[in-house]
């Protein structure tokens, strides 16, 4: 068991140092915390899911959470993936082996799907790496390049396979369009037939028809309102994240404005203190000169 943990853990840190992060990526239970770097890797293989600027790098357990709870709703629970709120509060307070559980479970997800970057552009991206030499590149976790090998590649990156919820949808849509026309090739046809062929049963079928097209026509609006109700709830969690931005921005402009006002504090205090000890230098210039002036006038006047 210990084996093949190891095993597992070894192939993780394979995977994750074939990626290419914003920031160098040292240490995976600290750095994998505000769910930035998890983000970046889904935007790697489900780019239509993930959107980066939704998630704002932070040092507080609150902004982690929130940036955990954002990524769970509009990420991976499309990607059946849903985290527990007790997973979360692991993730934001980096709990041991939180972050690597998640990631087996992702890189097991993304083999699944066969999602799979091009082994070309896997291969240009290691090359800059080993080109650029500098301190940052240094800090990623350093492993053979021929790891990333180990996955099989494609010619192409294919096609994201649909949910099986988008796939039950998109029926349910097939069918009630198809039940749709058929009543109104019904109703055309019951029009275009003469009063005196009609049955009396024909009164009772229009009946239902109009009954039935009312229930659609009420089913449609709920959709809508529903699709509405949905966007207006991400809209919402957009406005969030910005006001989340917004307050780090002016908390790092209050602490640039209080280094520029003590720094500029202290040039007035060594300008003050500059002009009043060249005012005394002179001030001591002046009193010599009258003294050796005074003694030479004595001087003269004994002699």
């Amino acid at each position: 068991m210990i084996g093949d943990t190891a095993q597992i853990d070894r192939e993780l840190v394979e995977w994750i140092d074939g990626i290419p992060f914003s920031k160098p990526a040292r240490n995976l239970t600290r750095d994998f915390s505000d769910a930035v770097l998890t983000a970046e890797v889904l935007k790697l293989y489900y780019p239509r899911h993930v959107e980066l600027h939704n998630y704002v790098p932070a040092n507080s357990v609150n902004t982690k959470r929130e940036n955990w709870k954002m990524l769970n709703r509009k990420v991976l629970m499309k990607l059946d993936m849903k985290l527990s709120s007790d997973t979360i509060y692991q993730l934001a307070n980096g709990s041991q082996r939180a972050i690597e559980k998640l990631l087996t479970k992702l890189r097991m997800k993304v083999l699944k799907d066969g999602v799979e970057m091009h082994k070309l552009k896997l291969k240009d991206v290691e090359e800059e790496k080993i080109g650029d030499g500098s301190p940052e590149n240094d800090g990623y976790l350093k492993l053979p390049v021929e790891s990333s090998n180990k996955f099989d590649v494609d010619n192409e990156i294919r096609e994201i396979k649909p949910s099986k919820f988008t796939c039950l949808k998109r029926g349910i849509l097939v069918v009630f369009s198809w039940i749709m026309c058929l009543f109104r090739i019904w109703n055309i046809f019951s029009c275009c037939i003469p009063s005196r062929f009609r049955r009396p049963g024909d009164a009772l079928v229009n009946v239902t028809t109009e009954r039935i097209e009312d229930a659609n026509g009420e089913n449609v609006q709920r959709t809508i309102y529903s699709e509405l109700k949905k966007d207006l709830r991400e809209k919402e969690e957009v406005i969030s994240t910005l006001n989340h931005k917004i307050a780090y921005l002016e908390s790092s402009m209050k602490l640039k404005d209080l280094r520029i006002s003590s720094l500029a504090g202290q040039i007035l205090q060594n300008a003050v203190e500059m002009d009043q000890s060249a005012k005394s230098q002179s001030i001591d210039g002046v009193r010599a000169k009258l003294r050796s002036r005074s003694h030479n006038f004595h001087e003269t006047k004994a002699n």
